[in-house]
């Protein structure tokens, strides 16, 4: 179905310029994201999942007390950028969820306009763009996820902007733009730093200091406020929550829970084990707590290597699974440890969003783009640009990272833009371009760096 719709539109896109393009591609991924929100108007508890506590909470803190607070302590749990974004639109929108999710669906058409652009300028083909855009607005999965209250519409938007900024780099504002992006892409998710880095150290490689220093400068005036402020905070320059999510992503338990249920169902246990052991005190100290968690992980990671490793070897190749992970949703079961006796009780209940339709849905569509975008990368391989190589560094990166951790369709989804582009260079390659009457050859102007003229390479 994606692929057909992608075929349809591909053939009109020759005739729009570059500019009606993108109004076309804004309005083609607004319209069924804005349909599935007014059907969550009228049915809420069929569309709408349980709000994450930890986003909405600081989010809450910021407008009741004015700090990034969670549940009335300041906290560094979270990165500040999506609880800043939920408290402006919760204030300018009377606390209603509706309107933050009005704006969530504007936002991932504007995504959607910056994926055009960057497929447009990484080919110069009018067509592979607008077989990208189109298969993107219509995705199953990514309709669904703009109803999300979750981190990841605005770090795709602020992602494919800042790729497509990297495209129009020697321009000196393009680089100071790709910076200011990529510092609010880690005061999003502080877990992109070392991608931020590895980018700018990119830059020298190809002898571009002058644009890597004003890279580097332009994201740190955004990363600098977010470190010390958690420094004030807690002592830690980053985030306090990758100990306990590399603890229950790396423990005894772990294998006996992942992929069949999410590893979060082992925080109780997390809790409880660091009372145990720290007493209550430990909780007053997020740093503390944080590091506790860490040594905790890397003494699995030393004590059993056999079982970390087959777990991380498990976590990248989930990676390429079209199946909606972990299998089951978070609330499906309940855990309980006691004195090192486990017990794992499934729940009959799931959410609604794990109806075997949807299953179904994803595994065909994320299995076909999966399939078409090595095809597409494969035919594309000897003609890689820069930003290309930084997308590749940028999946191979979040495959290691999310390997290290747990893997989820969620972390699938944010890669999701670099295969869509690759099968839309395939769809390319094999559908002629030719106009939609009589079979006759198309007569739309070529670009210099026309795809198809890999064929006769």
């Amino acid at each position: 179905m994606i692929t057909w719709i992608g075929l349809c539109a591909g053939k009109g896109w020759r005739y729009l310029d570059k500019h009606k393009g993108s109004i076309l591609a804004f309005f083609l991924a607004f319209a069924p994201r804005f349909a599935l929100l007014c059907l969550h108007m009228k049915f809420p508890s069929r569309i709408l999942d349980d709000l994450p506590p930890s986003y909405w909470h600081a989010a809450t803190g910021i407008l009741e007390e004015g700090a990034l607070s969670i549940q009335g302590r300041t906290s560094t749990y979270v990165e500040p950028l999506y609880p800043l974004f939920l408290a402006a639109l919760r204030f300018l929108g009377g606390n209603s969820i509706e309107v933050v999710l009005f704006a969530q669906v504007l936002l991932t058409s504007f995504t959607n306009v910056f994926f055009y652009q960057l497929a447009f300028s990484l080919t110069g083909n009018i067509r592979v763009a607008g077989f990208a855009a189109t298969i993107r607005a219509f995705y199953p999965y990514l309709i669904r996820r703009a109803l999300k209250i979750s981190v990841s519409p605005l770090l795709s938007f602020l992602l494919l902007a800042s790729l497509y900024f990297l495209t129009k780099i020697p321009k000196t504002r393009y680089a100071i733009l790709a910076g200011i992006g990529f510092g609010l892409i880690v005061i999003t998710r502080s877990m992109m730093l070392p991608y931020a880095v590895a980018v700018c150290l990119f830059f020298i490689f190809k002898r571009q200091c002058r644009n890597a220093v004003l890279f580097a400068f332009s994201a740190m005036v955004c990363i600098i406020p977010m470190m010390s402020y958690n420094y004030k905070t807690s002592g830690s320059l980053l985030p306090t929550r990758s100990g306990l999510n590399l603890f229950i992503s790396n423990c005894e338990f772990t294998d006996r829970i992942y992929p069949r249920y999410h590893p979060d169902i082992l925080l109780s246990y997390a809790y409880g084990l660091a009372k145990k052991e720290l007493g209550e005190d430990a909780f007053k100290n997020q740093k503390y707590l944080d590091d506790f968690f860490k040594r905790k992980a890397i003494e699995f990671m030393w004590h059993e290597p056999l079982t970390f490793l087959k777990l991380k070897i498990q976590n990248a190749a989930l990676f390429f699974m079209p199946w909606t992970l972990p299998f089951y949703s978070l609330p499906s079961a309940s855990l309980e440890i006691s004195d090192g006796v486990f017990h794992l009780q499934h729940n009959s209940l799931d959410q609604p969003w794990r109806m075997p339709a949807f299953i179904i849905i994803h595994a065909f569509s994320y299995g076909g783009i999966l399939i078409a975008g090595f095809a597409g990368f494969f035919s594309r391989r000897r003609f890689l640009t820069f930003v290309e190589f930084c997308m590749i560094m940028l999946a191979g990166y979040f495959i290691l990272v999310y390997s290290l951790y747990w893997m989820s369709t969620r972390f699938q989804h944010q890669l999701l833009f670099i295969f869509i582009f690759y099968a839309a260079v395939w769809l390319d390659l094999k559908i002629p371009p030719r106009s939609l009457h009589n079979g006759l050859p198309d007569s739309s102007p070529k670009m210099p760096q026309d795809i198809h003229k890999l064929r006769s390479l």
